[in-house]
C-alpha cells in the first residue's frame, strides 16, 4: 500500500467509518448512456423506376404544372362506390384529370346539393363535373353515360437482358 492510501484508511478508521460502519442508504452509481445508442445510419432510397417517374410528372403536367390556369370546373368519370348521404358526399374510383393534374385514384367528393346523391348509385359508371368552390372542387352534376376506364397496357422492359449479370 502505498503511504496515501494508508494515511486515508488511519483517518477514515480514526473517524470511525471504517470497518463495519453501515451507511442509512445505498449508494446508486448512475449509469452512462451515450447520446447516439440509437444512432441510425443514413439510408439511400431506393431509386424509383424512371419511367413511372416520367409518367407521373406527365399526368401532373410537368414541372411547370403549378404556372398554369387553374380551372374553375373540369368534366371527368369514374365508378361509384359508396354514396354518405348524412354528410353529403360520394366516394369515386375516378379517372386521371389531367387538367388539374390529379391521378387516378379512390376519392370522397362533396356533393354541391344533397339531391345529387339520389342520382347514383354504387357500382355504376358514371361521368361527372367538378366545379371550384373556394380551395375544393365540389360534384356539381353526373351522368350515367360514362366511357369505359382506360386501360393502361404495360410497356415490355426494352432492358431486359441488358442488365449487368444478366448474362451469367
Amino acid at each position: 500500500m502505498s503511504c496515501i492510501n494508508r494515511s486515508l484508511l488511519a483517518a477514515t478508521m480514526a473517524a470511525g467509518l471504517g470497518g463495519g460502519a453501515v451507511l442509512a442508504q445505498p449508494v446508486t452509481v448512475p449509469r452512462h448512456q451515450s447520446a447516439l445508442a440509437d444512432y441510425q445510419s443514413y439510408r439511400d432510397e431506393k431509386p424509383a423506376n424512371w419511367r413511372d417517374v416520367n409518367d407521373t410528372m406527365a399526368v401532373l403536367g410537368g414541372h411547370n404544372a403549378h404556372l398554369r390556369e387553374i380551372e374553375k370546373s373540369v368534366n371527368t368519370a369514374g365508378t361509384v362506390l359508396e354514396i354518405d348521404r348524412t354528410a353529403g358526399r360520394v366516394r369515386i374510383d375516378g379517372d386521371a384529370i389531367k387538367a388539374l393534374g390529379w391521378p387516378a385514384g379512390i376519392a370522397f367528393w362533396q356533393l354541391k346539393s344533397a339531391a345529387l346523391a339520389d342520382i347514383v348509385k354504387p357500382g355504376q359508371r358514371v361521368a361527372f363535373t367538378l366545379e371550384k368552390d373556394g380551395d375544393v372542387y365540389r360534384v356539381s352534376g353526373f351522368s350515367g353515360n360514362a366511357p369505359p376506364p382506360i386501360k393502361t397496357v404495360p410497356r415490355p422492359d426494352p432492358h431486359v437482358g441488358h442488365r449487368p449479370g444478366a448474362h451469367k
